[in-house]
Parts: C-alpha cells; sequence; structure tokens
C-alpha cells in the first residue's frame, strides 16, 4: 500500500528499514511548494507488496524482492518532484518576449514568491503585466503595473504600460494621464509620444495628436508607425495631401505592412483617385489575405 508521502508503507521490509527509507525518499513530497500554479506529478497506481513479494517468493528469491521495492519506492519518488528550476533561468524568461504567454507569467511569478531582490521588484511585476496584457487579461495586468509603479514611483515604461492597458479597456482619460507621466519621466521616448498620439486621435483631439506625431517623428525618424498615425489624423482633418504624404512614407519605411497600404487607399478615395486606391488594396490583400478591413474600405 502507499502511504500519504507515496512510500509502499507495507510488505516485505521491516518497519525500522521502511522509516529509515521514509526519512530518506520522502522528505522532498511532504515539502509544500509555494507556487500555487505548480502541481505535483499523480502518483502511480498503488501495488501490491504481497503479489509482487509473493511471485519472488515462489522463484526463492525474498532478497531480490526488498531490493526491488526499495528501487520502485525510489522511482516513485523521484517522479512526483519536479526538476527544480533555477532563478537565473527564471530571469531570463520572464524578461523574454518570445516565450509562450503562460511560460513568461509563470517565470515571472515564481521570482515574485520566491522573494526577489526589491529593486528587481519593479521590472518583474511590469514584465508580468504585459504578458497577461498580451493575454488580454487586462485587470491582472493593470495591478502589475500599480504594483511597479508602486515600488519604483518614477517608473515611465510602467506608465506607459498602464495607458495601453487603460486605453484597451476604453479608459482614455485615465489612459492620458498616464502617458503624460511616462513622458514626464521620459521626454525621449518616440513611443511615448506616438500612443499620446494615438489616444489623442482616439479622443478627437486630433490637432494635439499631430503635433505629438511630430515630436516621435522628430526622435525617430523611421517610426513607420507615427507616420502612419499622423496622416490619420490628418485625414480626419480633411487635410488629403498631407494625408497622403505620410501614409506615402509609412509605406516607404515599412513596405510589407498592409495597414498602410489600407490607410493611403481610402486617402487616395477622399481624393477620387480609385484607381489608386484599388492598387494598394490589392496590395494589402497580397500581404496579407486574412485581413478582412482591406475588403472593407
Amino acid at each position: 500500500m502507499i502511504g500519504p508521502a507515496g512510500i509502499m508503507s507495507d510488505g516485505c521490509e521491516p518497519a525500522t528499514k521502511r522509516r529509515s527509507l521514509d526519512a530518506r525518499v520522502g522528505v522532498g513530497l511532504a515539502r509544500k511548494e509555494p507556487q500555487d500554479h505548480l502541481m505535483s506529478l499523480p502518483l502511480s497506481p498503488t501495488l501490491s507488496n504481497n503479489r509482487v513479494c509473493g511471485a519472488a517468493g515462489r522463484s526463492g528469491s525474498m532478497i531480490r524482492c526488498s531490493v526491488w521495492i526499495v528501487a520502485l519506492q525510489f522511482c516513485l519518488s523521484a517522479a512526483c518532484q519536479a526538476a527544480p528550476v533555477s532563478p537565473a533561468s527564471d530571469a531570463a524568461d520572464c524578461a523574454n518576449g518570445n516565450i509562450a504567454v503562460a511560460d513568461k507569467i509563470a517565470a515571472c511569478t515564481r521570482l515574485i514568491v520566491g522573494g526577489a531582490n526589491d529593486l528587481a521588484l519593479p521590472d518583474i511585476y511590469r514584465e508580468r503585466g504585459a504578458a497577461h496584457l498580451q493575454n488580454d487579461d487586462i485587470d491582472s495586468a493593470i495591478r502589475d503595473f500599480n504594483e511597479a509603479i508602486n515600488r519604483r514611483p518614477d517608473f515611465a515604461n510602467a506608465y506607459q504600460n498602464r495607458g495601453v492597458a487603460k486605453f484597451e479597456r476604453g479608459d482614455y482619460e485615465s489612459a492620458l494621464a498616464d502617458l503624460n507621466l511616462a513622458i514626464k519621466f521620459n521626454g525621449d521616448s518616440a513611443v511615448f509620444f506616438n500612443f499620446r498620439g494615438v489616444i489623442l486621435n482616439a479622443m478627437g483631439e486630433y490637432d494635439l495628436a499631430i503635433v505629438d506625431f511630430g515630436k516621435s517623428i522628430r526622435i525617430d525618424k523611421s517610426y513607420a508607425n507615427a507616420f502612419n498615425n499622423r496622416g490619420y489624423a490628418y485625414q480626419r482633418k480633411r487635410m488629403s495631401k498631407e494625408a497622403f504624404e505620410d501614409y506615402t512614407q509609412a509605406i516607404n519605411l515599412s513596405p510589407k505592412t498592409p495597414k498602410f497600404y489600407i490607410g493611403r487607399a481610402s486617402v487616395k478615395m477622399d481624393m477620387d483617385q480609385l484607381d489608386g486606391a484599388i492598387t494598394d488594396l490589392n496590395e494589402a490583400i497580397h500581404l496579407d489575405p486574412r485581413d478582412s478591413e482591406a475588403f472593407l474600405v
């Protein structure tokens, strides 16, 4: 019979030898893992010692039976303990944006639960929040960004990330406040100015958005998204020439991005350049046949 620690408690072994084996092999099974997302491997089905020892007894070898049982006990114990993950490996996985989201979240969580250095915790919470955001878990993302900011009040990236999460939730005013703080603590980020412009576009504040996209482009003249977003703001203001120029520049910088062709096609339609619009839409479909937007312009 298998006892509560996964060790066979009845059979051919004397009681004193069984207790010694329990102490040697069962200690790892009794330890409770601190991570609630980890699960122990299931124990193997219960085996009958009497059946095993009886078979050995008929062959006249009770000694072989005892050795077999000890080996089985050791194997059961080893199978129930997952290989430990090193903190260095978790740190690398937590900061890795190219692994599965669930694996990234698990690695960051192990670092947090395991008592990571206080100086590192803001970055760990921000990384886990970004993974939650990628997983469309907005509430968990915002909680982690809050933790990061509480521990490092001037953490510009965490404010920007929280702004993205709030924007995804439709809370534009609060998202804008976070981007203002991100820019306050880091006024040299093309990404921050671009995203604040995106928020302003969503709020219909096109003039202010155009200013922010211009700042983003001055910081990074190769930032195709900023040109595309400014093109949209110009188009909403019925400034078709300027919109056309910005969409074209976005395409020149990133010619394999379908949405840039879709934007330029829409402004060509505004300018009654229908043949040119069709050409751009065909290119967008060629680049990504699954993009339904190209069929709806």
